[in-house]
């Protein structure tokens, strides 16, 4: 599978070692959140204004941030999974900006962060573990209403369940130990999101 990373530029800049990656993509300033992780740059694709050069330079004033260029490009080199680093905290437009980039890659791309991993849950199931890295696991609908969501090895089971998005029943939920946690959306989209803190 063709791995990368897209590194953007929020403070919030977390790698986990063990995820090797096959090239690295970085959105302007997330360069020197790279480099300072020791993640050499293969391309670096913005506006310079938080980075003083760039491999695909685009215009300041621009249609998109230069992290949706960094995933246009990932996506179309043919990219399998896509690790948006620096891609959450900072600026929560941005933060909101990127989940709506989750959706734009579906299940190829993921954010991680220190204590948080942000994926899409539609389509096929996601099964993980054990052991789990992760304490906690929400899944919360992007859509109005999302359908037929099941969830297995967890505290709180679902059986093809409807989750609204205006209300919380699946948030904070916890895979049990020792078994495989498997979340599958049917119907629309919606965020599965791991949490390592309370």
């Amino acid at each position: 599978m063709r791995r990368c990373i897209v590194a953007g530029a929020s403070p919030e800049f977390f790698w986990d070692a063990r995820w090797e990656p096959e090239a690295v993509i970085c959105a302007d300033g997330g360069a020197e959140n790279a480099l300072a992780l020791g993640l050499k740059p293969d391309v670096v694709i913005g506006d310079r204004d938080s980075y003083g050069r760039a491999d695909i330079a685009l215009p300041a004033e621009k249609d998109m941030t230069d992290m949706e260029a960094c995933i246009d490009y990932a996506l179309q080199t043919g990219f399998e999974e896509i690790a948006l680093l620096g891609a959450s905290g900072g600026r929560l437009d941005h933060f909101l900006g990127n989940i709506g980039l989750l959706e734009r890659a579906g299940e190829r791309a993921f954010i991680l962060d220190r204590n948080h991993e942000i994926r899409m849950a539609n389509g096929r199931p996601y099964t993980v573990g054990p052991p789990h890295r992760y304490r906690y696991f929400s899944v919360v609908p992007l859509d109005e209403t999302v359908t037929g969501v099941t969830v297995t090895g967890a505290k709180y089971t679902l059986d093809h369940a409807a989750l609204r998005r205006a209300a919380t029943v699946g948030v904070s939920n916890e895979p049990l130990p020792g078994q495989s946690l498997a979340v599958s959306v049917k119907n629309g989209k919606a965020l599965l999101i791991f949490c390592e803190k309370v």
